[in-house]
This record gives structure tokens, sequence and C-alpha cells, in this order.
């Protein structure tokens, strides 16, 4: 399945409404406040199920990025502000107190996933994934917390076949 249309739909709406909250809140100057109008009218539109629609192409999410990014400049009140560094986007987030939101996908696929392990959703782990038993190897990096797959990956099967021709 493929939701990069669904993506770039929500794109635009975030945008559409960022640019709302700079037209008629352009009184507020409070930079808590601006915040939390971002968090909960433009942020909110990307917390809706994003374990279903999550973007995997590192573009789409770059472009939801954006969003976030333009919406620092309206909080800090800075339009000149620069986040062409990774480094410098990661420092603002984190004075502001909020996730990137790469990572913000990666922290709802985590708790999906401990959800389903723990057994506090109705999906259960599909048979070929277990928890890991063997004995851990400081080499392997598996330990009581780690699960395994016995399905092997399309292209490490497709290159072992062509290795022992």
């Amino acid at each position: 399945l493929n939701f990069t249309h669904h993506a770039d739909l929500l794109y635009s709406k975030a945008n559409q409404k960022l640019g709302l909250l700079r037209r008629t809140c352009h009184f507020v100057q409070n930079i808590r406040k601006k915040r939390a109008l971002y968090l909960s009218l433009v942020r909110s539109l990307f917390e809706h199920c994003p374990i279903v629609w999550r973007p995997s192409a590192t573009s789409t999410i770059d472009k939801l990025e954006t969003i976030q990014k333009h919406a620092f400049k309206w909080i800090l009140n800075d339009i000149h502000v620069s986040f062409s560094s990774t480094y410098m986007y990661y420092v603002q987030c984190k004075q502001f107190n909020i996730l990137p939101i790469r990572f913000r996908f990666d922290y709802h696929d985590l708790k999906f996933f401990h959800s389903v392990v723990h057994g506090f959703s109705c999906v259960t782990l599909p048979e070929y994934i277990k928890p890991f038993t063997g004995s851990s190897l400081r080499s392997s990096h598996l330990d009581s917390k780690s699960f395994v797959s016995s399905v092997t990956p399309k292209n490490l099967t497709t290159m072992s076949n062509s290795a022992s021709k």
C-alpha cells in the first residue's frame, strides 16, 4: 500500500491551517500559547492513525517536517531563522519539547508494537514473529526482550541463490 497521496493531502491541510493561524492569531505573542495552538490545530492532523498511513519515503517525511519548521518560525516570530542544519532543527524541537515528526512516527509504531506484545490490543503477533529464546551472544545483540522473524527477506534469498550458482 502506498499512502503518499494521503500524506500529500495532510501536508496541504496542515499548511492551510498553519496559514490560518498566522493570519488570525498574529496578536498572540506568548510562545507557549503559540505552541499550544500549533499542537492542537496543525500537528494533531499527523497524530490520527499514523501506524496506518505513515510515509516510508524520506522525501515525504521531510515534506511533513517542513510544516513543523515553518511553525517554529511562526512561534519564534522570526521568519529569518534557518533550519537547514538538522542539528539546529533538533535543538529547536528540544527547546519546544516537541518530537520531530519522523521520531513521532517511530514512537507510535513502538507504542503499537508494545500494546500488541503485551495483549493490550485486539491485534496479535503473526506466528512468524516470536520472542528470542536462544543464547545471548555479544555478537548477535539479542536478549530476552528481542523478537525474531522466521521470514527471510526476498533480497537475501535471491542473493544466497545467486551466490550458490
